[in-house]
């Protein structure tokens, strides 16, 4: 039997025949031939000023030290 890519046969003891699980591939590329072309920097999203303002009641409850 061939299997394509992605392909993982798995043997589980309670069942008596092994499974064929299929695997999405995967976003990004795991060989050269696979990059793209590089379009510019991308820094990703900005940094929040407070990473705690938006959790409700983070300033009724001030930290006991």
């Amino acid at each position: 039997m061939l299997a394509k890519p992605g392909t993982m046969f798995v043997y589980q003891p309670d069942i008596p025949v092994p499974l064929a699980v299929d695997f999405p591939f995967p976003a990004w590329a795991t060989r050269p031939s696979e990059k793209g072309i590089w379009a510019g920097v991308d820094d990703g999203p900005a940094p929040p000023s407070d990473p705690f303002a938006a959790i409700p009641g983070a300033n009724d409850d001030p930290p006991p030290f």
